[in-house]
């Protein structure tokens, strides 16, 4: 039994414009699922101010999920409507009178990012902390958040961190997402003794392990099209993650259902099973491991790979349900209003 129904006669989705990552997408993916149920769901582009383009536009990536957009001049505020804001977006909380607001947390990390002193202060660092504080920048939002009526939550991490703030389990749902038909329905190909990793995730600590392995073929995501990051995981034999996880991320699903050993950190989401659902043995504090036991491990799933990638199996048959779980979620959260 579900804690509260969501309804709204006139349902809108905030989603950062012209941002292609994880959390856009599955702001999509609502969006269409909640349209092919019958309820009336719009994606509501929000123009970040430092964005060159001022000319609004679709993806290409999303147009599988929606034909048109709105923009905030065209949402009606009435009681009748609901409003979906990802954190991202916090500050339009309290924007509107009227209309009912409900926060859906994709991503811990930034939210703290731009969120209180604390927050700067660990994933920016000191002086900008300090510059924001006394520029009057600096949003001190426990309360605000405390006093938001529903939250959704896409990982048991985000979960975690609004109870540790202060917010009453009953104002809190879970609504995860789910990875792409291609990768679920993809075959793979023949591996290679490749590694992968994201560049711009744990870096600093992926190179120290780089530079002990000067025979393996490491290689990085980034600047890749869609297909072409496909057809990476599909030859490659072990994903690498050592960076934050502010969500239950992508990448490492998509690396997953590609045949790929996983490997992560123990940072943000990465840290519970309910959001990697992977051997702890793959999963790396870096302030205790030793490097060395890391490489050996990265050598091991190399070299016995039809072995260790039985492993995981459990989280690849979890993630191939994720899309089922989803509409299941949206159905009974949003459409007992409308029935």
């Amino acid at each position: 039994m579900r804690k509260f129904i969501l309804y709204g006669k006139e349902i809108y989705v905030l989603c950062p414009a012209h941002l292609k990552t994880g959390g856009p997408e599955l702001l999509h993916q609502l969006v269409y699922v909640l349209n092919s149920y019958g309820i009336n769901a719009h994606i509501v582009y929000i123009l970040d101010e430092n964005d060159p383009n001022t000319n609004i536009f679709i993806i290409e990536e999303y147009q599988k999920y929606i034909t048109s957009f709105y923009t905030e001049k065209d949402i009606i505020d009435d009681t009748e409507n609901l409003i979906v804001i990802p954190e991202t977006l916090f500050k339009y909380i309290s924007k509107w009178e009227k209309i009912k607001q409900v926060m859906w947390w994709l991503s811990v990390d930034n939210f703290e990012k731009y969120n209180g002193f604390w927050g700067r202060y660990k994933y920016q660092g000191f002086l900008i902390a300090v510059y924001n504080l006394l520029r009057g920048r600096m949003q001190f939002p426990q309360k605000k958040v405390i006093n938001v009526e529903y939250h959704l939550c896409q990982s048991y991490y985000a979960k975690k961190y609004l109870l540790n703030l202060g917010v009453n389990e009953s104002k809190i749902e879970d609504l995860s997402d789910y990875i792409n038909d291609e990768f679920v329905n993809k075959q793979n190909i023949n591996k290679e003794r490749i590694v992968i990793y994201n560049p711009k995730k744990g870096l600093q600590y992926t190179k120290k392990i780089i530079k002990k392995m000067p025979d393996v073929k490491w290689i990085k995501i980034e600047g890749l099209k869609t297909d072409a990051v496909h057809t990476l995981m599909q030859k490659s034999m072990v994903y690498v993650d050592f960076g934050n996880h502010p969500g239950k991320d992508r990448m490492p699903r998509e690396a997953a259902l590609s045949g790929c050993c996983i490997i992560t950190g123990m940072r943000g989401a990465a840290k519970y099973f309910e959001d990697v659902s992977i051997p702890s043995k793959y999963k790396i504090n870096e302030k205790k491991v030793n490097t060395k036991n890391v490489v050996k491990l990265i050598y091991d799933s190399l070299n016995n790979y039809e072995i260790y990638s039985e492993d995981f199996e459990e989280y690849c048959n979890l993630i191939k349900n994720e899309k089922k779980e989803f509409y299941t979620a949206v159905k009974e959260l949003f459409m007992q209003g409308h029935t």
